[in-house]
């Protein structure tokens, strides 16, 4: 299978399924508290590009959006999750959930 440039960056991002279960626990949502972000999914999928591929923020693909945007948001919610452990945990705690759910529909 042959992939574009920007369908090989997205094979591994977050999916309708796994977003659903993920969005109820993130911050920067409109109706949460603090700023509302443009696009909580998409920041999020940057981050884990960033941490799966190992490379500098700089060479983010522009598709997850503005890379100092995206580190400077990371860098935030970093130090928000220190100090609210208790939501990172709930947090943490649906990833999990939601990839296990994910794993095992793959696997029928």
């Amino acid at each position: 299978m042959v992939f574009s440039m920007n369908e090989a960056y997205r094979r591994h991002d977050i999916s309708d399924i796994l977003w659903m279960v993920i969005e109820p626990h993130t911050i920067g949502n409109k109706g949460t508290w603090g700023g509302n972000a443009k696009d909580t999914r998409q920041f999020i999928n940057g981050v884990f590009w960033i941490l799966r591929t190992g490379t500098p923020w700089r060479d983010l693909p522009p598709c997850y959006g503005n890379w100092n945007a995206v580190q400077r948001r990371f860098c935030r919610w970093r130090g928000i999750a220190t100090r609210y452990a208790k939501h990172t945990k709930s947090f943490l705690a649906a990833v999990q959930i939601a990839c296990t759910v994910s794993y095992l529909k793959s696997l029928i």
